[in-house]
């Protein structure tokens, strides 16, 4: 293959027909700039997109979820507007990719749609890294990305240990909580009303009562993100985030009404990225549940 941006000739053997695995990290190692593409045999089965070293884009034929589904299900993108917008970037006078758009229409911010490629990124990875057939061949190129929205490798194999979807989901049982329960690190989960009304939870340890008004005060504290987030100009705010010694929690705005929410806890052994994954996955069991309440 020819040389890419970024890598001298004597780098790009570390890459060209390299396993899909060791072409990556040598990628990321030299810098370099172009298209790997995944082939097992004669086969495309993937490709991943990097500029300089970091990835800005991935996608795999064995991928469960992709980006509309995190828009959807992590950026509460309504499935019409998300369509609308997309018929909008392909119009003949329009340049802009999915990102701009998407912030134009106030539907996300540029954060929550960096949440959301990331997952759409990783879910492209997981398949073309966990399969030791899967050949890196590079393609020549510069890439025009976004800074701001290209990750490192590290970033986007951060859950390749534990990812999604590997930790098989729950047989239906009423629970969608018990699908996080499953995730490493798992402390306890809960859905609520806005109002702070406790409505399902969910604690490792079988049998445990919830803390007492513990919906109420996570509700008082997402208000009050909520009321922050307004003022300093960020719109829609759909989660909110609290890293501690020994726990960490995150919360989800389940619904386009702030009608309500689910928390999740977990210990170090816990990954944010695999559980902002696997509450995307659920969130639609979690709506059709909060209706019936």
């Amino acid at each position: 293959m020819l040389n890419s941006s970024g890598a001298d000739g004597e780098d790009m053997h570390l890459i060209d027909g390299q396993p899909m695995d060791k072409a990556l990290v040598a990628a990321a190692k030299t810098g370099w700039s172009g298209v790997l593409r995944g082939r097992i045999g004669q086969q495309e089965v993937g490709m991943v997109v990097f500029s300089h070293g970091r990835v800005a884009w991935s996608v795999s034929r064995e991928q469960t979820r992709d980006l509309p589904f995190y828009l959807q299900n992590m950026g509460q993108v309504s499935l019409p507007r998300l369509e609308e917008i997309l018929e909008l970037q392909k119009a003949p006078d329009k340049s802009k990719k999915l990102g701009p758009l998407l912030e134009e229409a106030g539907l996300i911010d540029q954060a929550l749609f960096a949440e959301c490629l990331l997952a759409h990124i990783r879910s492209a990875l997981s398949p073309l890294v966990n399969n030791p057939l899967t050949v890196g061949c590079t393609e020549e190129g510069e890439v025009a990305a976004d800074a701001r929205l290209t990750f490192s490798l590290q970033e986007t194999l951060d859950s390749a240990e534990t990812d999604v979807a590997d930790v098989p989901a729950q047989e239906d049982s009423g629970d969608p909580l018990q699908d996080l329960a499953l995730l490493p690190g798992f402390c306890y989960a809960f859905v609520a009303n806005a109002a702070g009304k406790l409505l399902l939870y969910h604690e490792a340890d079988a049998g445990t009562e919830p803390q007492k008004d513990l919906s109420a005060w996570i509700a008082e504290w997402l208000r009050s993100c909520v009321q922050t987030a307004h003022h300093v100009g960020i719109k829609r705010p759909r989660s909110a985030f609290i890293e501690g010694l020994g726990q960490s929690l995150l919360v989800q705005v389940t619904d386009p009404d702030f009608g309500f929410f689910l928390g999740v806890a977990f210990n170090e052994a816990g990954k944010l990225g695999v559980y902002r994954s696997r509450i995307a996955s659920i969130l639609p069991a979690i709506r059709a549940l909060s209706e019936t309440k």
